[in-house]
């Protein structure tokens, strides 16, 4: 194995577990918010798992935090972190039972305002 093939094994190497270490830090840093805030309708703050975060208007994401967090990094002014900040801004955390229940509800009242007009 010539020097420039193991060379390019081990930059890969530190940059995969960079990049793991960048997303946990992000995962992390998402846990600790929702458990801090903690469901707004309820006040649930048991376990990160069973918070979501719920856009207030939905017509207004670019993207869903949870399932787009493995493409983000999170080092110091990246533009995913920035980004990531903003949609959170957009956001409510609630509880999944809360969730479930409000979303239940927008659905349903988009159906009968559009029936109606």
């Amino acid at each position: 194995m010539g020097r420039s093939k193991m060379s390019q094994e081990v930059q890969r190497k530190i940059w995969r577990d960079r990049s793991r270490r960048r997303y946990q830090r992000g995962i992390k840093i998402l846990r600790r918010f929702k458990l801090i805030k903690g469901c707004k309708r309820c006040g649930f703050k048991e376990h990160h798992a069973s918070l979501h975060f719920h856009h207030k208007n939905p017509d207004e994401k670019s993207f869903q935090i949870g399932s787009d967090i493995e493409k983000m990094t999170f080092s110091r002014h990246s533009k995913s972190k920035i980004r990531l900040k903003e949609e959170m801004g957009k956001c409510e955390v609630l509880c999944a039972n809360c969730h479930a229940r409000v979303t239940f509800e927008e659905k349903h009242w988009r159906k009968d305002f559009n029936d109606k007009h």
